[in-house]
């Protein structure tokens, strides 16, 4: 679905990530040698992994995000209008998450507060829908993004166990005085491949395996959540690419136009892969995430938040934005970050 929105800027982006890092060699110590660790390390980029405590939620990795922006004055809690919590990671299956952050956070009671099951995806996805809902309403809209990912991973799983870290980041959406900032949308989605990532067990269809004490049988791999590798690389280097090419034609801009190409930090080989496929420069499309891990929905704004650690992040006039994978779906924008004020990377003590 490809859509243009005016008006509208990514004013705010914060992020949070776990000051805990464990090397993808302790990660994987009852599985791998050190050799082989250190090679599986070199051909995704993840040296290490952000690994939040284990009390810590998603909500709380955003709600300290969120508590940044507002504590250094550059949002007032009476400004947000909604808020978009945008994770695989809930506090509870009921209420949802977004409630819940609308009182820790002191947000205003009259407030659009949803959630929203998305991962990889969500976050050129969440400021489509932010951009939706500006339309029709005079405040600001905040997203929060994440999930504590590297829990959810059997012990046993090489393929997914080195790859996912726990990270959350805030990011706010809001009108242009005098609009005519255009952003560009491209939205596909294809359900019928949504067993490439699942987890299976934990919803309506089927329960978690426990046992007599309603324990966690952690032995039992489908309690967890399984990736077909290959199904994933394949979506990645032929669905992403296809849905930003129509993107940029749809956009009116060439690939030369681009300031800075922000993918889904799913792995450095991906990442690299991409940018070759779409023959853009590999320095324009950076992969920052290989001391924290794939953090799902919040890795695209991690990269940003990192690339400002690091003084590199510049006024970006023309963006490309892409997420792809659970669902599967690919969501991808082009959009002017000449104006958002972006912060380095803070750290969940």
């Amino acid at each position: 679905m490809l859509g243009v929105v005016s008006g509208i800027k990514l004013s705010h982006v914060a992020s949070i990530v776990s000051k805990n890092r464990m090397s993808i060699e302790e990660r994987c110590a009852h599985l791998l040698t050190p050799k082989q660790a250190a090679r599986l390390a070199r051909g995704t980029g993840f040296k290490r992994l952000s690994i939040a405590p284990s009390e810590v939620c998603t909500s709380d990795l955003c709600y300290r995000a969120a508590t940044e922006l507002f504590d250094r004055g550059l949002v007032k809690r009476e400004e947000i209008g909604a808020l978009l919590f945008i994770s695989e990671y809930p506090d509870y299956p009921v209420p949802a998450t977004a409630f819940i952050l609308q009182g820790r956070l002191g947000l205003p009671h009259d407030i659009i507060a949803l959630d929203i099951n998305l991962g990889c995806p969500g976050f050129a996805y969440g400021i489509y829908l932010a951009s939706m809902l500006l339309s029709n309403m005079e405040r600001k809209v905040m997203m929060c993004f994440g999930g504590t990912s590297s829990r959810d991973r059997w012990k046993d799983d090489t393929s997914m166990l080195p790859l996912f870290g726990d990270g959350g980041a805030v990011a706010i959406v809001e009108k242009t005085e005098g609009g005519g900032v255009n952003a560009f949308y491209n939205i596909d989605s294809y359900g019928e491949r949504y067993d490439a990532l699942i987890t299976r067990r934990g919803g309506s269809r089927a329960n978690k395996i426990t046992d007599l004490e309603g324990n966690l049988i952690e032995t039992e791999r489908s309690n967890y959540e399984v990736m077909d590798g290959m199904a994933i690389m394949d979506f990645s280097l032929k669905e992403a690419p296809d849905n930003i090419e129509k993107l940029i034609e749809y956009a009116g801009i060439t690939k030369a136009d681009i300031d800075i190409s922000l993918f889904h930090q799913a792995n450095r080989m991906i990442v690299e892969a991409l940018a070759d496929k779409l023959k853009i420069e590999r320095e324009k499309a950076p992969f920052k995430c290989e001391d924290i891990g794939n953090t799902t929905s919040a890795s695209i704004p991690i990269c940003m938040t990192e690339l400002k650690s690091r003084g590199e992040f510049g006024s970006f006039k023309t963006a490309l934005i892409s997420g792809y994978g659970v669902g599967l779906a690919v969501s991808s924008a082009v959009l002017d970050l000449s104006e958002t004020n972006v912060l380095e990377t803070l750290q969940y003590e």
